[in-house]
């Protein structure tokens, strides 16, 4: 199972990298590599196939999604046994060919919760996604997109779906491989899971990796980098609605790394991303005018 170890929020709600590291989390997604097919997953067999490369680690093969005029494809699978309040991460990884001429380049990863089993019964909530945009999005070269999702209380299944698009070049098309979908407690859902906060860690000598997020109250919580008893990053994000018509974010650092904390505004679908330089005392984050009010 892949699972990433340094994550860069490019997108509404996700992480962007260009590698990741071996993770110990169970992957929760049958035949995330497409080994040898595309077993597991519903797909349009008229836009998706399996291919043996390019592979993103030498296991096997991906999945081709292609695109015509009118749609994009994707990859979608009903996991089972989302337990309710639970953390969850998914993401995979996305190769784009250059030379395809577009600037229209979407990919998308989502999900959504129900009550029943087998992704039945009560739709229980949609979980967080992103959308990625050339030219932001990396081409002839594996990287990594992922969203931590919060599954809401009453929740029991999930649908995990994953999508490329380009509807204005007939033919145009991205690889996809190694999914992940795993318990997580890399991010912080504040202000009743509004926002979500996430922070990446980087040292002198190139060690990096994703912070972890403990909550103390709904609008407050934690991080910590090496060990689950030191803490480096206090964060919370405040309603100041009553009083400038602004959602605040404050952040106050113990460390000297480089670390990046992002915080995403589900509501808007709009983040913000506040940067610490390596060797620097962490100076404190008081932005009270971060994200807009209904």
């Amino acid at each position: 199972m892949r699972a990433p170890a340094s994550l860069l929020l490019a997108g509404a709600l996700a992480l962007l990298v260009a590698g990741a590291t071996e993770g110990l989390a169970q992957n929760l997604l049958t035949n995330s590599g497409f080994t040898s097919s595309l077993s597991g997953w519903q797909h349009d067999a008229t836009l998706v196939s399996w291919v043996a490369s390019p592979d993103e680690d030498g296991s096997g093969g991906s999945a081709r999604l292609g695109t015509n005029a009118s749609t994009g494809s994707g990859v979608t699978q009903c996991v089972n046994g989302i337990q309710g309040g639970q953390q969850y991460e998914q993401g995979g990884f996305y190769r784009v060919p250059s030379g395809q001429g577009s600037s229209s380049f979407i990919v998308i990863a989502f999900g959504g919760f129900y009550a029943g089993a087998n992704c039945t019964g009560t739709f229980t909530g949609g979980a967080n996604s992103v959308s990625l945009q050339s030219p932001a999005i990396p081409t002839d070269t594996w990287f990594f997109v992922s969203v931590n999702n919060k599954a809401p209380a009453v929740a029991s299944s999930m649908t995990v779906t994953f999508v490329f698009a380009d509807t204005q070049h007939q033919g145009a098309h991205a690889f996809f491989d190694n999914a992940v979908l795993q318990v997580s407690d890399a991010a912080l859902f504040l202000n009743n899971g509004q926002f979500v906060v996430t922070a990446t860690w980087r040292t002198g000598d190139g060690n990096h990796g994703q912070a972890h997020a403990v909550t103390l109250t709904d609008d407050t919580g934690y991080f910590w980098f090496f060990v689950a008893s030191n803490v480096e990053i206090v964060t919370k994000v405040l309603n100041g609605c009553p009083l400038n018509h602004r959602f605040w974010v404050f952040a106050g650092g113990l460390t000297n790394v480089n670390t990046v904390i992002t915080v995403t505004d589900t509501r808007t679908q709009t983040s913000k991303t506040y940067t610490n330089p390596l060797n620097t005392a962490f100076l404190p984050v008081q932005d009270t005018g971060a994200f807009s009010c209904p």
